[in-house]
Protein backbone atom coordinates (compact mmCIF):
# COMPACT_ATOMS: atom_id res chain seq x y z
CA UNK A 1 0.00 0.00 0.00
CA UNK A 2 1.32 3.20 -0.74
CA UNK A 3 2.01 6.17 1.72
CA UNK A 4 -0.46 8.44 0.75
CA UNK A 5 -3.52 5.43 0.66
CA UNK A 6 -2.25 4.23 4.14
CA UNK A 7 -2.57 7.56 5.29
CA UNK A 8 -6.08 7.72 4.07
CA UNK A 9 -6.77 4.60 5.32
CA UNK A 10 -5.21 5.26 9.03
CA UNK A 11 -6.85 8.66 9.08
CA UNK A 12 -10.13 7.34 8.23
CA UNK A 13 -10.40 3.70 10.28
CA UNK A 14 -8.75 5.61 13.70
CA UNK A 15 -11.06 8.00 13.67
CA UNK A 16 -14.11 4.90 13.46
CA UNK A 17 -12.38 2.61 15.72
CA UNK A 18 -10.98 4.93 18.38
CA UNK A 19 -14.34 6.66 19.00
CA UNK A 20 -15.98 4.03 21.32
CA UNK A 21 -12.68 3.92 23.49
CA UNK A 22 -11.66 7.51 23.95
CA UNK A 23 -15.86 8.48 25.12
CA UNK A 24 -15.22 5.17 27.41
CA UNK A 25 -11.30 5.55 29.08
CA UNK A 26 -10.78 9.22 29.49
CA UNK A 27 -7.42 9.12 30.44
CA UNK A 28 -8.08 12.30 32.41
CA UNK A 29 -9.98 10.51 35.00
CA UNK A 30 -6.98 8.22 35.23
CA UNK A 31 -5.15 11.26 35.57
CA UNK A 32 -6.86 13.47 38.57
CA UNK A 33 -6.06 11.39 40.67
CA UNK A 34 -2.41 11.28 40.96
CA UNK A 35 -1.59 15.39 40.24
CA UNK A 36 -1.04 15.49 43.76
CA UNK A 37 1.70 12.83 43.90
CA UNK A 38 2.83 12.91 40.31
CA UNK A 39 5.50 15.54 38.50
CA UNK A 40 4.44 15.50 35.01
CA UNK A 41 5.87 17.42 31.67
CA UNK A 42 4.59 20.94 31.41
CA UNK A 43 2.92 19.57 27.97
CA UNK A 44 1.20 16.99 30.35
CA UNK A 45 0.25 19.99 32.51
CA UNK A 46 -1.02 21.95 29.71
CA UNK A 47 -3.01 19.03 28.57
CA UNK A 48 -4.83 18.38 31.87
CA UNK A 49 -5.63 22.17 32.67
CA UNK A 50 -7.15 22.66 29.19
CA UNK A 51 -8.87 18.85 29.97
CA UNK A 52 -10.48 20.33 33.30
CA UNK A 53 -13.75 21.78 33.27
CA UNK A 54 -15.71 23.09 36.67
CA UNK A 55 -17.98 19.40 36.78
CA UNK A 56 -14.63 17.36 36.49
CA UNK A 57 -13.11 19.41 39.74
CA UNK A 58 -15.92 18.98 41.84
CA UNK A 59 -15.39 15.42 42.21
CA UNK A 60 -11.67 16.23 43.33
CA UNK A 61 -10.27 18.14 45.92
CA UNK A 62 -10.29 21.38 45.18
CA UNK A 63 -7.22 22.03 45.12
CA UNK A 64 -7.10 19.53 42.74
CA UNK A 65 -3.77 21.13 40.87
CA UNK A 66 -1.96 20.77 44.34
CA UNK A 67 1.26 19.40 42.67
CA UNK A 68 1.56 20.28 39.54
CA UNK A 69 5.14 21.43 38.66
CA UNK A 70 5.79 24.88 37.17
CA UNK A 71 9.17 24.95 35.86
CA UNK A 72 9.81 21.69 38.37
CA UNK A 73 8.53 24.25 41.35
CA UNK A 74 5.43 22.63 43.32
CA UNK A 75 2.46 24.62 44.45
CA UNK A 76 -1.37 24.63 45.24
CA UNK A 77 -3.56 27.07 43.26
CA UNK A 78 -7.49 27.34 42.95
CA UNK A 79 -9.39 26.12 40.01
CA UNK A 80 -9.65 29.76 38.90
CA UNK A 81 -5.68 30.27 38.44
CA UNK A 82 -5.33 27.27 37.22
CA UNK A 83 -7.72 27.93 34.13
CA UNK A 84 -5.74 31.15 33.86
CA UNK A 85 -2.72 29.39 34.21
CA UNK A 86 -3.77 27.25 31.13
CA UNK A 87 -4.68 30.36 29.12
CA UNK A 88 -1.46 31.94 29.78
CA UNK A 89 0.26 28.73 29.00
CA UNK A 90 -1.41 28.28 25.52
CA UNK A 91 -0.63 31.94 24.96
CA UNK A 92 3.03 31.89 25.46
CA UNK A 93 3.68 28.54 24.64
CA UNK A 94 2.02 28.47 21.40
CA UNK A 95 0.95 25.10 21.81
CA UNK A 96 -2.54 24.66 20.48
CA UNK A 97 -3.50 21.14 20.90
CA UNK A 98 -6.39 19.57 18.79
CA UNK A 99 -9.02 17.74 21.50
CA UNK A 100 -7.65 14.41 19.90
CA UNK A 101 -3.91 15.66 20.66
CA UNK A 102 -4.36 16.62 24.21
CA UNK A 103 -6.25 12.97 24.69
CA UNK A 104 -2.83 11.60 23.47
CA UNK A 105 -0.61 13.77 25.39
CA UNK A 106 -2.74 12.69 28.38
CA UNK A 107 -2.35 8.62 27.67
CA UNK A 108 1.14 9.56 27.98
CA UNK A 109 1.00 10.91 31.41
CA UNK A 110 -1.48 7.82 32.59
CA UNK A 111 1.43 5.65 31.13
CA UNK A 112 4.15 7.62 33.12
CA UNK A 113 2.64 6.71 36.10
CA UNK A 114 2.02 3.50 35.31
CA UNK A 115 -1.91 3.54 35.37
CA UNK A 116 -3.10 -0.20 35.36
CA UNK A 117 -6.76 0.48 35.48
CA UNK A 118 -6.16 2.80 32.34
CA UNK A 119 -4.85 -0.40 30.62
CA UNK A 120 -7.50 -2.69 32.15
CA UNK A 121 -10.42 -0.14 30.64
CA UNK A 122 -9.07 0.21 27.21
CA UNK A 123 -8.67 -3.58 26.95
CA UNK A 124 -11.90 -4.17 27.79
CA UNK A 125 -13.43 -1.57 25.65
CA UNK A 126 -11.83 -3.70 22.94
CA UNK A 127 -8.88 -1.09 21.53
CA UNK A 128 -7.25 -3.20 19.09
CA UNK A 129 -4.32 -1.21 18.08
CA UNK A 130 -3.08 0.66 20.79
CA UNK A 131 0.24 2.83 22.03
CA UNK A 132 0.54 0.94 25.70
CA UNK A 133 3.68 2.51 26.84
CA UNK A 134 4.84 6.41 25.62
CA UNK A 135 8.05 7.89 27.47
CA UNK A 136 6.77 11.44 28.52
CA UNK A 137 10.61 12.49 26.99
CA UNK A 138 9.07 12.18 24.01
CA UNK A 139 7.44 15.18 24.44
CA UNK A 140 10.46 17.48 24.66
CA UNK A 141 13.05 15.79 22.68
CA UNK A 142 13.79 14.78 19.51
CA UNK A 143 13.83 10.81 20.32
CA UNK A 144 10.25 9.42 21.06
CA UNK A 145 9.95 6.10 22.37
CA UNK A 146 7.05 3.98 22.21
CA UNK A 147 5.89 0.22 22.22
CA UNK A 148 2.98 -0.99 20.32
CA UNK A 149 0.65 -3.60 20.79
CA UNK A 150 -1.93 -5.22 18.85
CA UNK A 151 -4.74 -7.31 20.70
CA UNK A 152 -7.46 -8.16 18.30
CA UNK A 153 -10.95 -9.09 19.92
CA UNK A 154 -10.83 -13.08 19.23
CA UNK A 155 -8.92 -15.90 17.16
CA UNK A 156 -6.83 -14.12 13.51
CA UNK A 157 -6.67 -16.15 10.83
CA UNK A 158 -3.71 -15.53 7.59
CA UNK A 159 -0.97 -13.42 7.64
CA UNK A 160 -0.84 -9.61 9.14
CA UNK A 161 1.60 -7.03 8.03
CA UNK A 162 1.68 -3.87 10.56
CA UNK A 163 2.13 -0.36 8.08
CA UNK A 164 3.48 2.61 9.51
CA UNK A 165 3.68 5.97 8.66
CA UNK A 166 5.36 9.29 10.48
CA UNK A 167 4.94 12.55 10.06
CA UNK A 168 7.00 15.23 11.40
CA UNK A 169 9.46 12.14 11.81
CA UNK A 170 11.32 8.98 11.02
CA UNK A 171 11.98 5.10 11.96
CA UNK A 172 14.83 3.82 10.73
CA UNK A 173 15.45 6.53 8.74
CA UNK A 174 12.40 6.08 6.73
CA UNK A 175 8.43 7.87 6.99
CA UNK A 176 7.08 4.47 5.96
CA UNK A 177 7.79 0.80 6.64
CA UNK A 178 6.16 -2.23 7.35
CA UNK A 179 6.74 -5.94 8.70
CA UNK A 180 4.95 -9.18 9.67
CA UNK A 181 2.99 -8.51 13.10
CA UNK A 182 1.66 -11.44 15.19
CA UNK A 183 -1.43 -11.15 17.70
CA UNK A 184 -0.72 -9.72 20.82
CA UNK A 185 3.23 -9.17 20.36
CA UNK A 186 4.32 -5.70 21.60
CA UNK A 187 6.69 -3.68 19.18
CA UNK A 188 8.98 -0.90 20.79
CA UNK A 189 9.37 1.87 18.24
CA UNK A 190 11.74 4.77 18.29
CA UNK A 191 11.24 7.85 16.25
CA UNK A 192 13.70 10.13 15.51
CA UNK A 193 11.10 13.81 15.39
CA UNK A 194 11.82 16.91 14.27
CA UNK A 195 10.80 19.02 17.20
CA UNK A 196 9.79 22.14 15.32
CA UNK A 197 6.68 20.34 14.12
CA UNK A 198 3.75 18.35 15.37
CA UNK A 199 4.25 14.31 15.08
CA UNK A 200 1.31 12.11 13.43
CA UNK A 201 2.36 8.35 13.83
CA UNK A 202 -0.39 6.50 11.84
CA UNK A 203 -0.58 2.68 12.29
CA UNK A 204 -2.50 0.21 10.27
CA UNK A 205 -2.39 -3.55 10.41
CA UNK A 206 -3.99 -5.63 7.65
CA UNK A 207 -5.68 -8.73 7.38
CA UNK A 208 -8.67 -10.47 9.49
CA UNK A 209 -9.01 -8.86 13.03
CA UNK A 210 -6.35 -5.72 12.21
CA UNK A 211 -7.23 -2.44 12.44
CA UNK A 212 -6.36 1.19 12.56
CA UNK A 213 -4.95 3.77 14.85
CA UNK A 214 -3.51 7.28 14.53
CA UNK A 215 -1.51 9.26 17.66
CA UNK A 216 -0.35 13.11 17.65
CA UNK A 217 2.25 14.61 19.51
CA UNK A 218 2.68 18.38 19.88
CA UNK A 219 6.12 20.16 18.64
CA UNK A 220 8.48 20.41 21.60
CA UNK A 221 7.99 23.51 23.08
CA UNK A 222 10.49 26.88 22.85
CA UNK A 223 9.39 28.56 25.39
CA UNK A 224 8.67 27.73 29.43
CA UNK A 225 6.70 29.21 32.23
CA UNK A 226 8.67 30.58 34.93
CA UNK A 227 7.40 30.92 38.26
CA UNK A 228 8.77 33.53 40.89
CA UNK A 229 7.74 34.65 44.29
CA UNK A 230 6.95 38.46 44.52
CA UNK A 231 7.34 39.77 48.00
CA UNK A 232 5.13 43.17 49.49
CA UNK A 233 6.78 45.08 51.44
CA UNK A 234 7.02 44.25 55.34
CA UNK A 235 4.84 45.94 58.00
CA UNK A 236 5.53 46.08 61.98
CA UNK A 237 2.36 47.11 64.12
CA UNK A 238 2.68 47.29 67.55
CA UNK A 239 -0.28 48.34 69.85
CA UNK A 240 -1.26 48.29 73.93
CA UNK A 241 -1.79 51.15 76.11
CA UNK A 242 2.37 52.24 75.56
CA UNK A 243 2.18 52.35 71.90
CA UNK A 244 -1.61 53.18 71.41
CA UNK A 245 -5.25 51.27 71.27
CA UNK A 246 -6.91 52.36 68.29
CA UNK A 247 -6.96 50.40 65.17
CA UNK A 248 -3.92 50.60 62.82
CA UNK A 249 -4.15 48.94 59.48
CA UNK A 250 -1.68 48.59 56.19
CA UNK A 251 -2.64 47.75 52.87
CA UNK A 252 0.23 46.61 50.95
CA UNK A 253 -0.04 45.56 46.93
CA UNK A 254 2.79 43.44 44.43
CA UNK A 255 2.07 43.63 40.66
CA UNK A 256 3.78 41.19 38.48
CA UNK A 257 6.81 41.34 36.73
CA UNK A 258 6.54 42.91 32.76
CA UNK A 259 4.37 40.34 30.76
CA UNK A 260 3.72 38.16 33.58
CA UNK A 261 0.67 37.13 35.81
CA UNK A 262 0.07 37.00 39.41
CA UNK A 263 -1.26 33.35 40.91
CA UNK A 264 -4.01 35.32 43.62
CA UNK A 265 -4.51 32.05 45.08
CA UNK A 266 -0.67 31.04 46.08
CA UNK A 267 -0.43 33.85 48.51
CA UNK A 268 1.29 33.06 52.23
CA UNK A 269 1.71 35.55 54.90
CA UNK A 270 5.09 35.31 56.39
CA UNK A 271 5.52 36.40 59.94
CA UNK A 272 3.89 36.72 63.31
CA UNK A 273 0.75 37.61 64.88
CA UNK A 274 -0.01 37.91 68.70
CA UNK A 275 -1.57 39.08 71.61
CA UNK A 276 -3.41 38.60 74.94
CA UNK A 277 -6.98 38.58 72.89
CA UNK A 278 -7.41 36.85 69.67
CA UNK A 279 -8.79 38.74 66.90
CA UNK A 280 -7.15 41.92 67.85
CA UNK A 281 -4.43 41.24 65.08
CA UNK A 282 -5.12 39.65 61.68
CA UNK A 283 -4.06 39.36 58.18
CA UNK A 284 -6.88 40.17 55.38
CA UNK A 285 -6.60 38.98 51.80
CA UNK A 286 -8.36 41.41 49.62
CA UNK A 287 -11.61 39.74 48.16
CA UNK A 288 -10.42 41.89 44.36
CA UNK A 289 -7.24 40.17 43.71
CA UNK A 290 -6.46 39.43 40.29
CA UNK A 291 -3.76 38.46 38.11
CA UNK A 292 -1.99 41.57 37.61
CA UNK A 293 -2.57 42.70 41.30
CA UNK A 294 -2.59 41.12 44.77
CA UNK A 295 -3.16 42.74 47.87
CA UNK A 296 -3.58 42.12 51.73
CA UNK A 297 -4.29 44.24 54.93
CA UNK A 298 -2.19 44.16 58.12
CA UNK A 299 -4.33 45.36 61.19
CA UNK A 300 -3.65 45.29 64.70
CA UNK A 301 -5.95 46.97 67.49
CA UNK A 302 -4.61 47.30 71.24
CA UNK A 303 -6.52 45.21 74.07
CA UNK A 304 -6.35 48.50 76.75
CA UNK A 305 -3.52 47.09 78.85
CA UNK A 306 0.40 47.10 78.69
CA UNK A 307 -0.04 43.65 76.77
CA UNK A 308 1.33 44.05 73.07
CA UNK A 309 -1.05 42.71 70.47
CA UNK A 310 1.70 42.99 67.10
CA UNK A 311 1.60 41.92 63.42
CA UNK A 312 4.89 41.38 61.89
CA UNK A 313 5.63 40.04 58.07
CA UNK A 314 4.68 40.59 54.71
CA UNK A 315 3.03 38.11 52.26
CA UNK A 316 4.52 36.86 49.13
CA UNK A 317 2.93 34.87 45.83
CA UNK A 318 3.74 33.53 43.07
CA UNK A 319 4.28 35.03 39.47
CA UNK A 320 4.81 33.17 36.50
CA UNK A 321 6.60 34.54 33.11
CA UNK A 322 7.35 33.44 29.70
CA UNK A 323 10.82 32.58 28.61
CA UNK A 324 12.60 31.11 26.29
CA UNK A 325 14.20 27.82 26.48
CA UNK A 326 17.92 27.32 26.26
CA UNK A 327 19.11 25.36 23.73
CA UNK A 328 20.02 21.75 24.47
CA UNK A 329 17.22 21.91 27.47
Amino acid sequence: MSSAKLFAVAMTLASISSGTARAACNPLEFLLPEVNKTSFSSTVNLAIAQSVDESTTSKQDKNFMGSLLVDDVPFEMSYKDAKALSIFKSKHLQLEMSNGMKEDVLRIGVSSVGADAYKRCIELDNEIVRLIEINEESLKTDLAVMTLEWSPAGPVDGDHELQVLVRGGEINGVQTFSQPFVSGETLPLAIVRDQTRELALLIHITGNGGGSKTYFLPRAPTMKVVPRQVASDSVDIKRSFDYGDSLVSETKCVTPPPGGMLLPSTIHFNGGIGGPVAGRAYFAIDDSNSSQQVCATFAASGPGGKDVTFIKGYFTVYSVTAEPIAPGH
